[in-house]
């Protein structure tokens, strides 16, 4: 079973995103940066001041924190996705996944890469895309819409489950 496809900024941001959510390090970070806001007011009403009080005393505390989660680190992780496009030829052109019964094999262009079933400790299928994890914060991605259009989303599903031994989270 092979799917091949090229991969756009908007599409490697899409999964980028979607590998660091998987995780836990960016949902504390979410947790972090919305709940000292929630904090401060919560104390600040504690103490009797009226909700509006922290944001105007403490801007940068309230406010700040919470830009940064809604707008800075989605901009970061575009500007990192960008940049990998711009420097990195290897991203260029049509990317090829093929699954077969010994593992994954990858190439494109200017790579080739084979991963033996055993070296892929977890596969986590979203809305958008199987991610294929190296480790708890890498993962090569498939777009769902390219497995999609040859009708083979059961297949890759049932391909992954009889090869992973417990280790993909797909849907049924």
């Amino acid at each position: 079973m092979t799917f091949s496809f090229p991969i756009t900024v908007r599409e490697h941001y899409r999964a980028v995103r979607a590998v660091a959510w998987n995780g836990r390090s960016l949902r504390l970070a979410y947790a972090f940066f919305l709940g000292i806001p929630l904090l401060l007011v919560a104390l600040s009403a504690w103490h009797g001041n009226p909700v509006d009080y922290v944001f105007r005393e403490y801007p940068m505390a309230t406010i700040g924190p919470i830009a940064f989660a809604l707008f800075g680190s989605p901009l970061l992780f575009y500007w990192q996705v960008r940049s990998a496009h711009r420097n990195n030829p290897s991203l260029r052109g049509e990317q090829s996944y093929e699954f077969g019964p010994e593992g994954l094999r990858m190439w494109g262009p200017l790579h080739s890469t084979t991963l033996d079933w055993r070296a892929i400790p977890r596969v986590a299928e979203t809305r958008e895309f199987f991610l294929f994890y190296l480790n708890n914060q890498a993962a090569y991605f498939l777009p769902k819409r390219v497995v999609a259009a040859q009708g083979s989303v059961t297949e890759l599903r049932a391909l992954l489950a009889a090869n992973l031994d417990g280790r993909a989270e797909v849907r049924a």
